[in-house]
């Protein structure tokens, strides 16, 4: 199973950050409107091959961490940052840019 979206806001721009820069290396895109006029979602699946859905799915796996919280005591192996500190970071990131930005 690989992740398929069907509105650019909800599938990438609310995640953000969160999820690899690349959305396509993750997910598969078909335009809500598309489908309304026809378009097949099983068509665009099956097209795509048995070697990509592999590598989409290593990137979902690879990014889990980035979409949970884990025990605050407990935290993630290896230094992997959770929800909470990827969320901090990017809140961070945009103070940063604003005070830059001189607003």
């Amino acid at each position: 199973s690989i992740p398929v979206f069907f509105w650019h806001r909800t599938a990438y721009l609310q995640y953000e950050g969160f999820l690899p820069g690349e959305p396509g290396s993750y997910s598969v895109f078909i335009d809500r409107n598309e489908v309304k006029n026809g378009t097949s979602i099983n068509k665009v699946l099956e097209g795509i091959s048995g070697d990509k859905v592999r590598e989409m799915r290593r990137n979902v796996i690879e990014n889990i961490p980035k979409i949970v919280y884990a025990k605050t005591s407990q935290g993630l192996e290896g230094g992997m940052k959770d929800a909470f500190d990827v969320g901090v970071e990017k809140v961070l990131r945009r103070i940063k840019e604003t005070k830059k930005e001189g607003l």
